[in-house]
């Protein structure tokens, strides 16, 4: 006996998905996840965020600022080890 399968089509509305993923409520909550991860690396000038935004969404990056923090990162993992502060 053939079971009869209806198969139903979902439709994206790519733009409502990049409005989202811009929206300046994520922004700012990424932000201060970013700040909270720099703070439990070691801080301000060994580690900085930086915020880009393109056509579908804004990104944030924790990376290390200078070469104090590149040896951080190298010899005690600093910002790998941060990870955890920018958690919820």
């Amino acid at each position: 006996m053939a079971s009869s399968v209806r198969i139903k089509r979902i439709k994206f509305h790519n733009d409502g998905f990049n409005e989202l993923r811009k929206a300046p409520a994520l922004v700012s909550d990424m932000i201060a996840r970013g700040r909270r991860m720099v703070d439990a690396a070691g801080g301000f000038p060994k580690f900085d965020v930086i915020v880009t935004e393109n056509k579908s969404r804004a990104r944030v990056i924790v990376v290390t600022a200078n070469a104090d923090g590149m040896v951080d990162e190298q010899t005690d993992r600093a910002l790998t080890r941060s990870l955890d502060a920018g958690r919820g």
